[in-house]
């Protein structure tokens, strides 16, 4: 289906054939609305949402997927999204959940029961399929990155579902031990990183000190208005 690909590459295409392409994507999509709308209302809430998403992912979804659904649909801030809000941010969800690619594909591929739990067993399969051929991923590995995993994901919220960011994080954590303590039996070892999300760290700001006149004032005074810095110097309070 056009959803499931999402649109092809419009370079080389008439305009005809895109707007066959945009008439379809329309349908289905107002076929998804007509599916989950149990009320009648012509519009999604929270609950018909989570649902919709369901299918398209086939798989129960994480928390803070639907609610990054909700937040960049409910564009009026009416708590339900409508066809045309729909239309629009089914195009970016896909973007969104292409975030963790590998990972999401071996998710899906371990998670033999498609219930969004991975058993030790499955994390174990996991495991070894990103690590190097000749690495044994042993029991203690798998109970390691469990640990740290479950940790991760009660920190970030997340009570239902596989959150692929906590798990990512946990599995470069795992490989970088991992590879810390083959190396020191002499054994050459690399392993394929999980793709993180990237994210942007503020840069820090040293506040301006120019106008201190003492050092209580170096520490706290910093903070103060202009105005309130000049009335402190004029009355001689240091």
């Amino acid at each position: 289906s056009i959803l499931a690909e999402g649109f092809a590459l419009t370079m080389g295409k008439s305009k005809h054939e895109l707007k066959v392409e945009r008439q379809k994507y329309e349908e289905e999509v107002r076929a998804l609305l007509e599916k989950y709308d149990t009320d009648g209302s012509k519009t999604l809430d929270t609950e018909e949402v989570t649902q919709l998403i369901h299918e398209l992912d086939k798989a129960p979804p994480l928390a803070k997927d639907v609610k990054w659904v909700m937040k960049m649909g409910d564009k009026d801030g009416g708590g339900t999204i409508a066809f045309g809000e729909l239309f629009v941010v089914l195009q970016k969800y896909k973007k969104y959940r292409n975030d963790n690619p590998d990972l999401i594909r071996l998710i899906a591929k371990h998670d033999k029961n498609k219930d969004m739990v991975l058993s030790s067993n499955e994390m174990k399969a996991l495991l070894q399929d990103v690590s190097e051929s000749g690495v044994d991923v042993t029991d203690a590995d798998v109970e390691s990155v469990m640990g740290e995993f479950e940790s991760l994901s009660l920190g970030a919220g997340s009570s239902k579902g596989i959150d692929a960011e906590c798990l990512s994080k946990a599995i470069s954590n795992w490989q970088d031990r991992k590879i810390d303590e083959l190396s020191l039996f002499g054994i050459p070892v690399s392993m394929p990183k999980m793709d993180m999300p990237k994210m942007e760290v503020p840069k820090f700001e040293p506040p301006d000190l120019s106008g201190a006149t003492s050092w209580t004032d170096g520490i706290f005074g910093c903070c103060a208005s202009p105005d309130e810095k000049a009335a402190k110097r004029k009355s001689g309070k240091t």
